[in-house]
């Protein structure tokens, strides 16, 4: 019984060490270049024999720390018009602006060719997907709930296109007639 006892015991103190090292707080503080660093008898002190010690700064000129890179503020909002009359969504970093739809191309080469010639670009599958879920089931924009292509092409060489009706993904071979497309361009 009493082999038992310090078994759950010891058991019972591991399981309380491991959850407090994992619910403490580090915090790092910055220390200026310019401050002057203190005598080495206090930042040597020994450490006993399995306790933890911070790391010593490294001597030495050091380089500030960057911030962590943020997304600059765009001038733009989701749902305004872009500088060429289109409407704005946002797709990851990029701000977009949509060119007028094209419905029922010819085929995926000829959507493209036509989307170019209006100074714009088919969008990736993620592009479609954002500009259908901020601009189409917001209903912020009245394109038709069809099918678009996007510029991204499968393995099999076909091509990927998004439905606007009920956000279904899929792809289509390149010579589908009835595929709608409609361009972007980074804004």
């Amino acid at each position: 019984m009493k082999r038992k006892t310090t078994v759950l015991l010891s058991i019972v103190l591991i399981f309380m060490l491991l959850s407090s090292c994992a619910t403490s707080k580090v915090e790092a503080v910055a220390v200026p270049a310019s401050e002057p660093s203190k005598p080495e008898a206090e930042t040597s002190a020994q450490a006993a024999p399995g306790q933890i010690t911070p790391a010593q700064p490294e001597e030495g000129p050091q380089e500030p720390t960057q911030p962590a890179t943020q997304k600059a503020p765009s001038k733009w909002k989701i749902g305004e018009i872009g500088p060429d009359g289109g409407l704005v969504f946002e797709c990851g970093p990029l701000m977009l602006e949509i060119s007028q739809a094209l419905y029922e191309t010819a085929s995926f080469d000829q959507a493209k060719k036509q989307i170019e010639e209006m100074g714009f670009r088919l969008p990736t599958i993620d592009e479609l997907k954002a500009l259908y879920e901020q601009l189409v089931l917001t209903e912020i924009s009245d394109l038709e709930w069809t099918y678009y292509w996007s510029c991204d092409e499968s393995a099999d060489g076909n091509v990927l296109i998004l439905n606007f009706d009920t956000g279904f993904e899929g792809k289509f071979y390149k010579d589908m007639d009835f595929v709608s497309a409609i361009g972007v361009k980074e804004v």
